[in-house]
Protein backbone atom coordinates (compact mmCIF):
# COMPACT_ATOMS: atom_id res chain seq x y z
CA UNK A 1 0.00 0.00 0.00
CA UNK A 2 3.18 2.00 0.65
CA UNK A 3 4.52 1.22 -2.28
CA UNK A 4 1.35 2.54 -4.70
CA UNK A 5 1.38 5.91 -2.42
CA UNK A 6 4.43 6.85 -3.45
CA UNK A 7 3.77 6.04 -7.05
CA UNK A 8 0.99 7.69 -6.52
CA UNK A 9 3.12 11.03 -5.51
CA UNK A 10 5.12 10.40 -8.08
CA UNK A 11 2.60 10.68 -10.45
CA UNK A 12 0.80 13.90 -9.01
CA UNK A 13 4.36 15.62 -8.78
CA UNK A 14 4.81 14.56 -12.34
CA UNK A 15 1.67 16.18 -13.17
CA UNK A 16 2.46 19.23 -11.09
CA UNK A 17 5.67 19.93 -13.30
CA UNK A 18 3.62 19.29 -16.49
CA UNK A 19 0.95 21.86 -15.36
CA UNK A 20 3.36 24.30 -13.96
CA UNK A 21 2.56 27.00 -16.21
CA UNK A 22 -1.29 26.55 -16.51
CA UNK A 23 -2.11 30.09 -15.01
CA UNK A 24 -4.35 29.06 -11.92
CA UNK A 25 -7.73 30.55 -10.54
CA UNK A 26 -7.10 31.26 -7.13
CA UNK A 27 -10.21 31.26 -4.58
CA UNK A 28 -11.70 34.31 -3.73
CA UNK A 29 -10.95 35.13 -0.21
CA UNK A 30 -12.65 33.25 2.14
CA UNK A 31 -14.32 34.93 5.91
CA UNK A 32 -14.67 32.92 8.99
CA UNK A 33 -17.54 33.38 11.74
CA UNK A 34 -15.87 34.15 15.03
CA UNK A 35 -18.60 35.19 17.24
CA UNK A 36 -22.35 36.60 17.54
CA UNK A 37 -23.25 38.82 20.58
CA UNK A 38 -27.00 39.48 21.27
CA UNK A 39 -27.37 43.30 21.54
CA UNK A 40 -30.48 43.57 22.47
CA UNK A 41 -34.30 41.08 22.73
CA UNK A 42 -36.06 44.27 22.84
CA UNK A 43 -35.89 46.57 19.77
CA UNK A 44 -38.33 47.79 18.12
CA UNK A 45 -39.76 45.61 15.12
CA UNK A 46 -41.31 47.90 12.89
CA UNK A 47 -40.46 47.59 9.36
CA UNK A 48 -41.23 49.61 5.94
CA UNK A 49 -41.96 48.09 2.54
CA UNK A 50 -42.57 51.38 0.72
CA UNK A 51 -38.94 51.96 0.72
CA UNK A 52 -37.16 48.57 0.59
CA UNK A 53 -37.82 45.53 2.66
CA UNK A 54 -35.91 47.18 6.23
CA UNK A 55 -36.23 47.45 9.99
CA UNK A 56 -35.84 50.90 11.31
CA UNK A 57 -33.19 49.86 12.51
CA UNK A 58 -31.12 48.57 9.79
CA UNK A 59 -30.94 50.77 7.16
CA UNK A 60 -27.75 51.42 4.90
CA UNK A 61 -27.75 55.23 5.62
CA UNK A 62 -27.22 54.87 9.25
CA UNK A 63 -23.73 55.95 10.40
CA UNK A 64 -22.94 54.58 12.61
CA UNK A 65 -25.16 51.60 14.38
CA UNK A 66 -21.73 50.50 15.95
CA UNK A 67 -19.21 51.85 16.49
CA UNK A 68 -15.80 50.37 18.14
CA UNK A 69 -13.40 53.00 20.16
CA UNK A 70 -11.00 52.36 22.96
CA UNK A 71 -11.83 48.85 23.45
CA UNK A 72 -15.31 49.30 23.61
CA UNK A 73 -18.12 48.51 21.09
CA UNK A 74 -21.55 51.37 21.34
CA UNK A 75 -24.77 50.46 19.23
CA UNK A 76 -27.62 52.88 18.76
CA UNK A 77 -31.06 51.10 17.83
CA UNK A 78 -34.55 52.22 19.24
CA UNK A 79 -36.13 49.85 21.19
CA UNK A 80 -39.77 48.51 21.38
CA UNK A 81 -41.20 51.52 22.93
CA UNK A 82 -39.53 53.10 20.10
CA UNK A 83 -37.08 55.47 22.59
CA UNK A 84 -33.58 55.64 21.66
CA UNK A 85 -31.03 53.67 23.11
CA UNK A 86 -27.70 53.56 23.44
CA UNK A 87 -25.59 49.86 24.40
CA UNK A 88 -22.01 49.60 25.31
CA UNK A 89 -19.77 46.27 25.95
CA UNK A 90 -16.17 45.91 26.60
CA UNK A 91 -14.59 43.84 23.90
CA UNK A 92 -13.74 41.45 23.66
CA UNK A 93 -16.66 39.54 24.60
CA UNK A 94 -18.09 41.75 27.48
CA UNK A 95 -21.72 42.20 27.98
CA UNK A 96 -23.64 44.71 26.82
CA UNK A 97 -25.04 47.53 28.88
CA UNK A 98 -28.35 49.57 27.77
CA UNK A 99 -28.98 53.08 27.98
CA UNK A 100 -32.81 54.11 27.18
CA UNK A 101 -33.06 57.82 26.56
CA UNK A 102 -36.94 57.64 27.55
CA UNK A 103 -37.58 61.48 27.07
CA UNK A 104 -38.37 61.49 23.26
CA UNK A 105 -40.67 58.83 21.28
CA UNK A 106 -40.23 58.48 17.76
CA UNK A 107 -43.29 58.11 16.11
CA UNK A 108 -43.66 58.08 12.50
CA UNK A 109 -43.51 55.45 10.79
CA UNK A 110 -40.90 56.03 8.06
CA UNK A 111 -37.59 53.73 7.75
CA UNK A 112 -35.60 57.48 6.60
CA UNK A 113 -35.74 58.09 10.71
CA UNK A 114 -33.01 56.14 11.57
CA UNK A 115 -30.37 57.01 14.37
CA UNK A 116 -26.64 58.03 13.68
CA UNK A 117 -24.09 57.75 16.03
CA UNK A 118 -20.40 58.90 16.25
CA UNK A 119 -17.41 59.42 18.80
CA UNK A 120 -15.34 62.48 18.82
CA UNK A 121 -11.66 61.20 20.11
CA UNK A 122 -11.04 64.77 20.76
CA UNK A 123 -13.25 65.26 23.90
CA UNK A 124 -14.63 61.53 24.18
CA UNK A 125 -17.94 62.56 23.41
CA UNK A 126 -20.99 60.50 21.87
CA UNK A 127 -23.01 62.03 19.37
CA UNK A 128 -26.43 60.83 17.89
CA UNK A 129 -28.81 62.06 15.34
CA UNK A 130 -32.01 60.34 15.19
CA UNK A 131 -35.43 60.97 13.53
CA UNK A 132 -35.95 62.69 10.63
CA UNK A 133 -37.00 62.94 7.02
CA UNK A 134 -37.45 66.55 5.85
CA UNK A 135 -37.70 67.57 9.84
CA UNK A 136 -35.82 69.71 12.60
CA UNK A 137 -32.47 68.63 13.82
CA UNK A 138 -32.67 65.91 16.73
CA UNK A 139 -29.80 66.17 18.22
CA UNK A 140 -27.63 64.84 21.78
CA UNK A 141 -24.53 64.82 22.99
CA UNK A 142 -22.60 62.66 25.86
CA UNK A 143 -20.68 64.64 28.66
CA UNK A 144 -16.99 64.77 28.07
CA UNK A 145 -14.75 62.10 28.09
CA UNK A 146 -17.60 59.46 28.50
CA UNK A 147 -16.23 56.84 25.35
CA UNK A 148 -12.32 58.36 26.45
CA UNK A 149 -12.60 56.65 29.96
CA UNK A 150 -15.84 54.44 30.09
CA UNK A 151 -15.19 52.26 33.03
CA UNK A 152 -15.13 55.85 35.01
CA UNK A 153 -18.76 56.85 34.53
CA UNK A 154 -21.64 55.26 35.46
CA UNK A 155 -23.67 53.87 32.27
CA UNK A 156 -26.64 55.77 32.83
CA UNK A 157 -29.30 58.40 30.94
CA UNK A 158 -27.59 61.15 33.11
CA UNK A 159 -24.67 60.92 31.23
CA UNK A 160 -26.47 62.08 27.68
CA UNK A 161 -27.68 66.28 27.43
CA UNK A 162 -31.10 66.96 25.95
CA UNK A 163 -32.31 67.08 22.51
CA UNK A 164 -30.93 69.99 20.88
CA UNK A 165 -32.26 71.34 17.26
CA UNK A 166 -29.14 73.46 16.61
CA UNK A 167 -25.80 73.33 16.09
CA UNK A 168 -24.82 76.87 17.48
CA UNK A 169 -26.26 78.82 14.74
CA UNK A 170 -30.22 78.44 15.05
CA UNK A 171 -32.99 75.81 14.27
CA UNK A 172 -31.75 73.75 11.50
CA UNK A 173 -34.59 72.26 9.60
CA UNK A 174 -35.59 70.14 6.78
CA UNK A 175 -33.42 67.54 7.70
CA UNK A 176 -32.30 63.77 6.29
CA UNK A 177 -29.89 61.55 6.48
CA UNK A 178 -27.61 62.77 9.38
CA UNK A 179 -23.89 61.41 9.44
CA UNK A 180 -21.12 61.36 11.60
CA UNK A 181 -17.09 61.28 10.60
CA UNK A 182 -14.14 60.36 11.91
CA UNK A 183 -10.36 61.40 10.67
CA UNK A 184 -7.33 59.54 11.73
CA UNK A 185 -6.01 63.01 13.20
CA UNK A 186 -8.92 63.00 15.32
CA UNK A 187 -11.16 65.76 12.97
CA UNK A 188 -15.41 64.87 14.18
CA UNK A 189 -17.73 66.33 11.00
CA UNK A 190 -21.05 66.15 10.58
CA UNK A 191 -23.20 66.44 7.05
CA UNK A 192 -26.64 65.99 6.39
CA UNK A 193 -28.94 66.61 3.63
CA UNK A 194 -31.28 70.24 3.99
CA UNK A 195 -34.35 70.26 1.56
CA UNK A 196 -36.25 67.52 -0.09
CA UNK A 197 -35.46 64.40 -2.39
CA UNK A 198 -34.76 65.75 -5.85
CA UNK A 199 -33.45 69.05 -5.13
CA UNK A 200 -31.66 69.06 -1.28
CA UNK A 201 -28.38 70.41 -0.66
CA UNK A 202 -25.84 69.20 1.37
CA UNK A 203 -24.00 70.46 4.39
CA UNK A 204 -21.49 70.18 6.39
CA UNK A 205 -20.49 71.03 10.36
CA UNK A 206 -16.90 70.88 11.83
CA UNK A 207 -16.83 70.06 15.64
CA UNK A 208 -14.20 71.85 17.78
CA UNK A 209 -13.89 69.31 20.52
CA UNK A 210 -15.39 71.22 23.32
CA UNK A 211 -19.02 70.69 22.67
CA UNK A 212 -19.85 72.92 20.07
CA UNK A 213 -19.66 73.32 16.18
CA UNK A 214 -18.91 75.75 13.27
CA UNK A 215 -20.91 75.42 10.50
CA UNK A 216 -18.53 75.08 7.24
CA UNK A 217 -21.93 75.31 5.00
CA UNK A 218 -23.57 73.84 1.93
CA UNK A 219 -20.68 71.93 0.12
CA UNK A 220 -23.04 70.84 -2.39
CA UNK A 221 -26.28 72.60 -4.03
CA UNK A 222 -28.64 70.10 -5.91
CA UNK A 223 -30.88 72.90 -7.85
CA UNK A 224 -32.76 70.97 -9.93
CA UNK A 225 -31.52 67.39 -8.77
CA UNK A 226 -29.84 65.61 -5.37
CA UNK A 227 -27.04 63.49 -4.70
CA UNK A 228 -27.13 60.58 -2.51
CA UNK A 229 -23.85 59.76 -1.23
CA UNK A 230 -22.72 56.10 -0.97
CA UNK A 231 -20.19 57.32 1.15
CA UNK A 232 -17.87 60.10 2.86
CA UNK A 233 -14.84 58.75 4.56
CA UNK A 234 -11.17 59.39 5.60
CA UNK A 235 -8.38 57.28 4.19
CA UNK A 236 -5.42 56.70 6.72
CA UNK A 237 -3.52 59.79 5.15
CA UNK A 238 -6.48 62.21 6.38
CA UNK A 239 -7.93 62.66 2.78
CA UNK A 240 -11.51 62.26 3.01
CA UNK A 241 -13.01 60.96 -0.37
CA UNK A 242 -16.96 61.24 -1.22
CA UNK A 243 -19.08 59.36 -3.80
CA UNK A 244 -22.43 59.80 -4.40
CA UNK A 245 -25.10 59.32 -7.35
CA UNK A 246 -27.15 61.88 -8.64
CA UNK A 247 -31.43 61.93 -8.54
CA UNK A 248 -33.58 63.95 -11.19
CA UNK A 249 -36.60 63.88 -8.83
CA UNK A 250 -38.16 62.28 -6.21
CA UNK A 251 -37.80 58.78 -7.89
CA UNK A 252 -35.66 56.02 -7.12
CA UNK A 253 -36.02 55.16 -10.45
CA UNK A 254 -33.77 58.40 -11.34
CA UNK A 255 -30.75 57.86 -9.75
CA UNK A 256 -27.84 58.10 -12.44
CA UNK A 257 -24.17 58.34 -12.66
CA UNK A 258 -21.25 57.32 -10.39
CA UNK A 259 -19.85 60.89 -8.75
CA UNK A 260 -16.30 61.21 -6.81
CA UNK A 261 -14.80 64.50 -5.30
CA UNK A 262 -11.96 64.80 -2.53
CA UNK A 263 -10.75 67.25 -0.01
CA UNK A 264 -7.58 67.76 1.56
CA UNK A 265 -8.46 69.88 4.21
CA UNK A 266 -11.55 68.22 5.62
CA UNK A 267 -14.27 68.90 3.91
CA UNK A 268 -13.26 73.12 3.15
CA UNK A 269 -12.25 72.59 -0.69
CA UNK A 270 -13.37 69.74 -3.17
CA UNK A 271 -11.52 68.67 -6.30
CA UNK A 272 -12.80 66.09 -9.01
CA UNK A 273 -10.88 63.00 -9.79
CA UNK A 274 -7.56 64.77 -11.84
CA UNK A 275 -6.82 66.84 -8.92
CA UNK A 276 -8.58 70.20 -9.91
CA UNK A 277 -10.15 72.26 -7.17
CA UNK A 278 -13.65 72.97 -8.29
CA UNK A 279 -15.60 73.23 -5.31
CA UNK A 280 -15.19 75.23 -1.91
CA UNK A 281 -17.65 74.45 0.51
CA UNK A 282 -19.66 77.52 2.03
CA UNK A 283 -19.57 79.97 -1.14
CA UNK A 284 -18.89 77.57 -4.50
CA UNK A 285 -20.38 74.74 -3.76
CA UNK A 286 -20.30 71.22 -5.75
CA UNK A 287 -23.04 71.49 -8.64
CA UNK A 288 -24.11 69.09 -11.24
CA UNK A 289 -22.59 71.23 -14.08
CA UNK A 290 -19.33 70.92 -12.42
CA UNK A 291 -16.72 67.57 -13.63
CA UNK A 292 -17.10 64.86 -10.84
CA UNK A 293 -17.96 62.60 -12.75
CA UNK A 294 -16.47 59.42 -13.19
CA UNK A 295 -18.98 56.63 -14.28
CA UNK A 296 -22.10 57.05 -17.21
CA UNK A 297 -24.99 55.10 -15.13
CA UNK A 298 -28.35 56.22 -16.99
CA UNK A 299 -31.79 56.96 -15.21
CA UNK A 300 -33.77 54.12 -14.77
CA UNK A 301 -30.63 51.47 -15.22
CA UNK A 302 -30.97 49.83 -11.75
CA UNK A 303 -29.02 51.78 -10.16
CA UNK A 304 -29.97 52.27 -5.77
CA UNK A 305 -28.67 55.16 -3.91
CA UNK A 306 -26.78 55.26 -0.95
CA UNK A 307 -25.23 51.84 -1.06
CA UNK A 308 -21.61 51.17 0.27
CA UNK A 309 -17.95 52.82 -0.18
CA UNK A 310 -14.72 52.38 1.62
CA UNK A 311 -11.23 53.28 0.79
CA UNK A 312 -9.13 50.46 1.77
CA UNK A 313 -5.57 50.61 3.42
CA UNK A 314 -3.55 51.11 0.73
CA UNK A 315 -5.80 53.84 -0.21
CA UNK A 316 -8.09 52.54 -3.23
CA UNK A 317 -11.69 53.56 -3.11
CA UNK A 318 -14.59 51.07 -3.35
CA UNK A 319 -17.99 51.18 -4.02
CA UNK A 320 -20.37 48.40 -3.72
CA UNK A 321 -23.55 49.17 -6.33
CA UNK A 322 -26.08 47.88 -8.88
CA UNK A 323 -27.14 48.04 -12.09
CA UNK A 324 -29.19 46.27 -14.81
CA UNK A 325 -28.00 44.07 -17.39
CA UNK A 326 -29.76 42.76 -19.86
CA UNK A 327 -33.01 42.91 -17.83
CA UNK A 328 -31.38 41.20 -14.65
CA UNK A 329 -30.23 43.22 -11.70
CA UNK A 330 -26.57 42.71 -10.40
CA UNK A 331 -24.30 43.64 -7.89
CA UNK A 332 -21.40 46.28 -8.99
CA UNK A 333 -18.25 46.90 -7.68
CA UNK A 334 -16.54 50.31 -8.75
CA UNK A 335 -13.18 50.93 -7.63
CA UNK A 336 -10.08 53.69 -7.67
CA UNK A 337 -6.87 52.60 -7.81
CA UNK A 338 -4.12 54.04 -6.04
CA UNK A 339 -3.19 55.79 -9.64
CA UNK A 340 -6.80 57.32 -9.76
CA UNK A 341 -8.00 54.95 -12.72
CA UNK A 342 -11.61 53.69 -12.13
CA UNK A 343 -12.93 50.36 -12.65
CA UNK A 344 -16.04 48.91 -13.45
CA UNK A 345 -16.61 45.51 -12.30
CA UNK A 346 -19.93 43.56 -12.45
CA UNK A 347 -19.68 40.74 -9.80
CA UNK A 348 -22.21 38.46 -11.36
CA UNK A 349 -24.25 38.48 -8.17
CA UNK A 350 -28.30 38.43 -8.53
CA UNK A 351 -29.82 40.89 -6.41
CA UNK A 352 -32.32 39.51 -3.83
CA UNK A 353 -34.71 42.59 -3.53
CA UNK A 354 -33.59 45.71 -5.42
CA UNK A 355 -33.93 48.55 -2.99
CA UNK A 356 -32.24 46.05 -0.21
CA UNK A 357 -29.05 47.32 -0.21
CA UNK A 358 -25.06 45.94 0.90
CA UNK A 359 -22.13 47.43 2.44
CA UNK A 360 -18.37 46.68 1.27
CA UNK A 361 -15.45 46.43 3.79
CA UNK A 362 -11.65 45.29 3.26
CA UNK A 363 -9.04 43.28 4.72
CA UNK A 364 -5.00 44.40 5.21
CA UNK A 365 -3.89 42.99 2.07
CA UNK A 366 -6.66 45.04 -0.01
CA UNK A 367 -9.32 42.14 -0.79
CA UNK A 368 -12.48 42.88 -0.26
CA UNK A 369 -15.92 41.87 1.26
CA UNK A 370 -19.53 42.39 0.07
CA UNK A 371 -22.32 42.36 3.05
CA UNK A 372 -24.95 41.47 0.78
CA UNK A 373 -28.96 41.48 2.20
CA UNK A 374 -30.48 38.67 4.23
CA UNK A 375 -27.12 38.15 4.76
CA UNK A 376 -25.22 36.39 2.13
CA UNK A 377 -21.38 37.13 1.95
CA UNK A 378 -19.29 37.80 -0.88
CA UNK A 379 -15.36 38.74 -1.66
CA UNK A 380 -13.31 39.46 -4.78
CA UNK A 381 -9.45 39.43 -4.43
CA UNK A 382 -6.47 42.40 -5.09
CA UNK A 383 -4.51 39.84 -6.98
CA UNK A 384 -7.21 39.08 -9.41
CA UNK A 385 -8.00 43.46 -10.29
CA UNK A 386 -11.00 42.40 -8.05
CA UNK A 387 -12.74 40.45 -11.00
CA UNK A 388 -13.46 36.80 -9.30
CA UNK A 389 -16.37 38.27 -7.35
CA UNK A 390 -18.16 34.78 -5.60
CA UNK A 391 -20.42 34.27 -2.93
CA UNK A 392 -18.55 32.57 -0.41
CA UNK A 393 -20.41 32.23 2.61
CA UNK A 394 -24.59 31.53 2.63
CA UNK A 395 -24.88 30.35 6.43
CA UNK A 396 -26.68 33.06 7.79
CA UNK A 397 -28.86 33.56 4.41
CA UNK A 398 -32.15 34.53 5.33
CA UNK A 399 -32.47 34.82 9.35
CA UNK A 400 -31.91 38.77 8.48
CA UNK A 401 -34.36 39.13 5.64
CA UNK A 402 -35.53 42.58 7.15
CA UNK A 403 -32.05 43.87 7.51
CA UNK A 404 -29.71 45.90 5.44
CA UNK A 405 -26.48 44.85 6.79
CA UNK A 406 -24.35 47.34 9.08
CA UNK A 407 -20.92 47.65 9.35
CA UNK A 408 -18.45 49.02 12.29
CA UNK A 409 -15.93 51.05 10.15
CA UNK A 410 -14.30 52.04 13.16
CA UNK A 411 -13.16 48.74 13.82
CA UNK A 412 -12.44 48.09 10.20
CA UNK A 413 -10.03 50.93 10.33
CA UNK A 414 -8.10 49.06 12.67
CA UNK A 415 -6.62 46.82 10.19
CA UNK A 416 -6.84 43.85 12.30
CA UNK A 417 -8.50 41.72 9.58
CA UNK A 418 -12.00 41.38 11.39
CA UNK A 419 -15.45 42.56 10.44
CA UNK A 420 -18.64 43.24 13.19
CA UNK A 421 -21.77 43.46 11.49
CA UNK A 422 -25.09 44.91 13.38
CA UNK A 423 -28.40 43.14 11.95
CA UNK A 424 -31.56 42.38 13.28
CA UNK A 425 -33.15 38.94 12.85
CA UNK A 426 -36.42 38.18 11.06
CA UNK A 427 -37.71 36.18 8.16
CA UNK A 428 -39.81 36.69 5.62
CA UNK A 429 -43.24 35.57 7.94
CA UNK A 430 -41.56 36.80 11.03
CA UNK A 431 -40.06 39.93 12.83
CA UNK A 432 -37.90 39.74 15.93
CA UNK A 433 -36.98 42.18 18.36
CA UNK A 434 -32.99 40.55 18.87
CA UNK A 435 -30.60 42.60 17.18
CA UNK A 436 -26.66 40.92 17.09
CA UNK A 437 -22.94 42.07 16.16
CA UNK A 438 -21.41 39.12 13.95
CA UNK A 439 -17.93 38.99 13.92
CA UNK A 440 -16.13 37.85 10.74
CA UNK A 441 -12.41 37.26 10.53
CA UNK A 442 -11.31 38.16 7.14
CA UNK A 443 -9.60 36.09 4.56
CA UNK A 444 -7.78 33.81 7.88
CA UNK A 445 -5.81 31.92 5.53
CA UNK A 446 -4.06 35.10 4.11
CA UNK A 447 -3.58 36.17 7.92
CA UNK A 448 -1.20 33.99 7.82
CA UNK A 449 2.03 35.00 6.37
CA UNK A 450 3.68 31.80 6.20
CA UNK A 451 1.16 30.68 3.94
CA UNK A 452 2.41 27.91 1.79
CA UNK A 453 5.44 27.16 3.88
CA UNK A 454 4.38 24.13 4.79
CA UNK A 455 7.92 22.70 6.22
CA UNK A 456 8.89 25.59 8.11
CA UNK A 457 11.70 26.52 6.84
CA UNK A 458 11.42 30.15 5.23
CA UNK A 459 11.37 29.35 1.82
CA UNK A 460 7.96 28.88 -0.48
CA UNK A 461 9.62 26.27 -3.16
CA UNK A 462 8.98 23.26 -4.85
CA UNK A 463 9.59 20.79 -1.73
CA UNK A 464 6.77 22.36 -0.45
CA UNK A 465 4.42 21.51 -3.22
CA UNK A 466 5.70 17.77 -2.93
CA UNK A 467 4.95 17.51 0.86
CA UNK A 468 1.18 19.01 0.15
CA UNK A 469 1.16 15.93 -2.65
CA UNK A 470 2.61 13.48 -0.08
CA UNK A 471 -0.06 14.81 2.54
CA UNK A 472 -3.06 14.61 -0.36
CA UNK A 473 -2.34 10.57 -1.12
CA UNK A 474 -1.98 9.72 3.02
CA UNK A 475 1.68 9.43 3.41
CA UNK A 476 1.60 11.84 6.18
CA UNK A 477 4.82 13.32 5.79
CA UNK A 478 7.01 14.50 8.95
CA UNK A 479 7.43 18.07 9.53
CA UNK A 480 4.10 19.03 7.45
CA UNK A 481 2.35 22.04 9.04
CA UNK A 482 -1.22 21.51 7.66
CA UNK A 483 -2.35 25.28 8.76
CA UNK A 484 0.21 26.79 6.09
CA UNK A 485 -1.20 24.17 2.85
CA UNK A 486 -4.70 25.72 1.85
CA UNK A 487 -3.09 28.21 -0.69
CA UNK A 488 -6.76 28.72 -2.26
CA UNK A 489 -8.52 28.96 0.79
CA UNK A 490 -11.06 26.57 0.26
CA UNK A 491 -10.47 24.87 4.10
CA UNK A 492 -9.39 21.73 1.68
CA UNK A 493 -6.08 20.45 1.11
CA UNK A 494 -5.58 18.77 -2.01
CA UNK A 495 -3.63 18.68 -5.22
CA UNK A 496 -4.81 22.48 -6.23
CA UNK A 497 -2.61 23.93 -3.59
CA UNK A 498 0.07 21.94 -4.40
CA UNK A 499 -0.54 23.39 -7.88
CA UNK A 500 -0.24 26.76 -6.59
CA UNK A 501 3.00 26.65 -4.87
CA UNK A 502 4.71 25.45 -7.65
CA UNK A 503 3.55 28.24 -9.50
CA UNK A 504 4.21 30.55 -7.13
CA UNK A 505 7.43 28.85 -7.14
CA UNK A 506 8.45 29.76 -10.62
CA UNK A 507 6.93 33.65 -10.15
CA UNK A 508 3.69 32.96 -12.55
CA UNK A 509 1.66 33.89 -8.94
CA UNK A 510 2.61 36.53 -6.45
CA UNK A 511 0.79 36.09 -3.80
CA UNK A 512 -1.91 33.12 -2.63
CA UNK A 513 -5.82 33.72 -2.10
Amino acid sequence: MKTNRRNMTIIIFSCIMTVLFIPSMAASPGIAKESESLITASASTWWDDRYGDSYLNCVSYNQDSLVTFNGWQYAVFYNQNRNVTVSRRQLPNGSWAQVVLSDYTQSTNDNHNTISMGISPGDGRIHISFDHHISTLHYRKSVQGLATNPSNFSWNSSQFGPVENNLGQGTITSLTYPHFVTAPDNSFLFYARIGTSGEGDNHMWRYNNNGSWTTLGKFLEGGDENAYFHGICYDKNNRLHATWCWRATSSGYTNHDLLYAYSDDSGYTWKNNSGSTLATTGSDPIVTSKNFKVATIPQEGGLINQEGMVVDAQGRVHVISREDISGINYQMHYWRGTDGTWHRVNTGIRTKIWDNRSKIAYDSRGNVYGFLPNLQIASASVSSGYSDWSVIDNSEDGRFHHSEPLLDNMALRLGNDEVYVFVQAGTTSNTSPNIYTLQYLLDPAGTNENTGDVNNDNSIDIVDALLIAQFYVGLNPTNFDQTRADTNCDTQIDIVDALLIAQFYVGLILEFC
